[in-house]
């Protein structure tokens, strides 16, 4: 009888802590769509449609040209990557940035690099004008306070629909998918969305890059469409790290210093690929 009260009362907490993130949150209306759905692009590779989020677009250093980067995941750009020999091409992408004004506008945009395994890729955007929405990441620090039952919201472009948000919670944070630990939540997640940003409810920072939906393997495998699997913040990190793409989501770092470091690099590690830039 003890155990069942027990359960009784961990179940209706869990119950007030989802109709809270339901009900309450500290965000408006205004703040949510800054915050999330203006920062969110559609991109087109070919017939196929994923989702992005801006996450820089600063001047350079003593200029006025803007320098604009979004985040996206692999398997949406993948096809834009193709070998001739030892040399690498990347395609350029194309990119629909919307407006609050209800506007639209298509870039293209170079692939800066990317990681197959854990489904992550950086785009450049061809445009030196100032996109004034880019999401806010998630602070290091605060991570460990993200457990399951925190509320997010995951933007994608469904069905190739303009950015549209979904609700749901972190259910866990440990799904070993090919060797990478991703992160499982209960936002409905559908063709059109990988590649899209998750954002905390409650704050609208930027906390993964949605990635799939589940899949239910057993004489056929059936989509789980209310269950996804994103990209956590750790990984996308330590990624942008090793890729000397700091910047991107730490604002105490510059892209200058990042730059000379790749440089540095590169030269014991270089990238034999081909792009072409036209900005």
């Amino acid at each position: 009888e003890k155990e069942n009260k027990s359960n009784l009362l961990l179940t209706m907490e869990g119950m007030e802590k989802l109709d809270k993130i339901a009900h309450d949150t500290a965000l408006g209306t205004d703040e949510l769509n800054k915050a999330m759905l203006y920062p969110s692009v559609q991109i087109s590779v070919g017939t196929g449609i994923g989702a992005g989020v801006i996450v820089y677009s600063k001047p350079e250093a003593g200029g006025n040209n803007f320098h604009t980067y979004a985040l996206t995941a692999h398997h949406v750009i993948s096809r834009a990557v193709k070998r001739i020999g030892a040399i690498e091409i990347r395609d350029k992408v194309s990119v629909t940035v919307f407006f609050p004004d209800g506007s639209s506008t298509v870039f293209q945009a170079d692939i800066v690099s990317y990681n197959e395994s854990k489904d992550l890729a950086i785009l450049k955007i061809c445009s030196t004008e100032e996109f004034s929405n880019a999401a806010e990441f998630m602070p290091r620090a605060e991570l460990e306070n993200i457990k399951p039952f925190t509320g997010l919201y995951a933007i994608g472009c469904p069905l190739g629909n303009c950015p549209m948000p979904s609700s749901g919670e972190l259910m866990s944070k440990s799904k070993l998918i090919n060797g990478e630990n991703f992160w499982m939540m209960s936002a409905p997640t559908i063709y059109g969305n990988s590649g899209g940003g998750i954002f905390i409810a409650d704050t609208g920072r930027l906390i993964g890059i949605s990635s799939m939906i589940c899949v239910y393997d057993n004489f056929i495998s059936i989509p789980v469409a209310h269950l996804g699997i994103m990209v956590p913040p750790d990984m996308i990190y330590d990624w942008l790290d090793s890729q000397y793409y700091r910047f991107l989501y730490d604002s105490s770092i510059s892209k200058e210093t990042c730059e000379t470091e790749r440089k540095e690099a590169r030269k014991t590690t270089p990238e034999i690929v081909r792009v072409t830039w036209e900005y």
